[in-house]
Protein backbone atom coordinates (compact mmCIF):
# COMPACT_ATOMS: atom_id res chain seq x y z
CA UNK A 1 0.00 0.00 0.00
CA UNK A 2 1.27 3.43 -0.94
CA UNK A 3 1.14 6.29 1.50
CA UNK A 4 -1.42 8.90 0.45
CA UNK A 5 1.18 11.60 -0.37
CA UNK A 6 3.04 9.30 -2.77
CA UNK A 7 -0.21 8.10 -4.28
CA UNK A 8 -1.37 11.70 -4.85
CA UNK A 9 1.88 12.79 -6.47
CA UNK A 10 2.18 9.70 -8.68
CA UNK A 11 -1.43 9.94 -9.88
CA UNK A 12 -1.09 13.65 -10.69
CA UNK A 13 2.23 13.26 -12.47
CA UNK A 14 0.75 10.55 -14.64
CA UNK A 15 -2.42 12.55 -15.35
CA UNK A 16 -0.98 15.94 -16.29
CA UNK A 17 2.77 15.47 -16.56
CA UNK A 18 5.61 15.03 -14.08
CA UNK A 19 7.06 18.51 -14.56
CA UNK A 20 3.76 20.30 -13.83
CA UNK A 21 3.26 19.04 -10.28
CA UNK A 22 5.17 21.08 -7.72
CA UNK A 23 3.53 19.95 -4.46
CA UNK A 24 0.34 18.66 -2.88
CA UNK A 25 -1.37 19.14 0.47
CA UNK A 26 -3.86 16.57 1.65
CA UNK A 27 -6.49 16.80 4.36
CA UNK A 28 -8.97 14.20 5.53
CA UNK A 29 -12.52 15.51 5.44
CA UNK A 30 -16.08 14.49 4.58
CA UNK A 31 -17.76 14.97 1.22
CA UNK A 32 -21.21 16.52 0.72
CA UNK A 33 -22.84 13.19 1.63
CA UNK A 34 -20.77 12.81 4.83
CA UNK A 35 -18.59 10.08 3.34
CA UNK A 36 -14.85 9.97 4.08
CA UNK A 37 -12.89 12.10 1.62
CA UNK A 38 -9.44 13.49 0.97
CA UNK A 39 -9.04 17.07 -0.13
CA UNK A 40 -6.05 17.27 -2.47
CA UNK A 41 -4.72 20.79 -3.03
CA UNK A 42 -2.13 20.80 -5.81
CA UNK A 43 0.48 23.40 -6.64
CA UNK A 44 0.73 23.24 -10.42
CA UNK A 45 3.03 24.98 -12.88
CA UNK A 46 0.63 25.47 -15.80
CA UNK A 47 3.48 26.36 -18.16
CA UNK A 48 4.77 22.78 -17.83
CA UNK A 49 1.65 20.91 -18.94
CA UNK A 50 -0.26 20.69 -22.21
CA UNK A 51 -3.49 19.79 -20.42
CA UNK A 52 -6.10 22.50 -20.92
CA UNK A 53 -6.85 24.36 -17.67
CA UNK A 54 -10.51 23.27 -17.70
CA UNK A 55 -9.50 19.61 -17.97
CA UNK A 56 -6.82 19.61 -15.27
CA UNK A 57 -9.08 19.02 -12.27
CA UNK A 58 -11.10 16.41 -14.18
CA UNK A 59 -7.98 14.46 -15.17
CA UNK A 60 -6.64 14.71 -11.62
CA UNK A 61 -9.89 13.47 -10.08
CA UNK A 62 -10.09 10.50 -12.44
CA UNK A 63 -6.45 9.59 -11.78
CA UNK A 64 -7.00 9.86 -8.03
CA UNK A 65 -10.19 7.77 -8.15
CA UNK A 66 -8.30 5.04 -10.03
CA UNK A 67 -5.27 5.19 -7.72
CA UNK A 68 -7.36 5.13 -4.54
CA UNK A 69 -9.40 2.21 -5.83
CA UNK A 70 -6.25 0.29 -6.77
CA UNK A 71 -4.98 0.99 -3.25
CA UNK A 72 -8.29 -0.30 -1.77
CA UNK A 73 -9.08 3.14 -0.34
CA UNK A 74 -12.73 4.23 -0.53
CA UNK A 75 -12.19 7.94 0.22
CA UNK A 76 -13.72 10.39 -2.25
CA UNK A 77 -11.12 12.68 -3.86
CA UNK A 78 -11.84 16.42 -3.76
CA UNK A 79 -9.40 18.34 -5.96
CA UNK A 80 -8.20 21.92 -5.70
CA UNK A 81 -5.55 23.61 -7.84
CA UNK A 82 -3.47 26.64 -6.87
CA UNK A 83 -0.80 28.65 -8.60
CA UNK A 84 2.35 29.73 -6.74
CA UNK A 85 0.91 33.06 -5.59
CA UNK A 86 -2.21 31.48 -4.08
CA UNK A 87 -0.17 28.62 -2.60
CA UNK A 88 2.12 31.12 -0.82
CA UNK A 89 -0.87 33.13 0.37
CA UNK A 90 -2.48 30.08 1.97
CA UNK A 91 0.75 29.21 3.76
CA UNK A 92 0.77 32.66 5.38
CA UNK A 93 -2.89 32.51 6.42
Amino acid sequence: MLDIQTLALNAARQAIGPEAIRDVRIESTLDALDRPAYQFIYLIDRARTDVEPGMTSIKLRIALLDALEANQDSHTPIVGILDQQDWDRTLRA
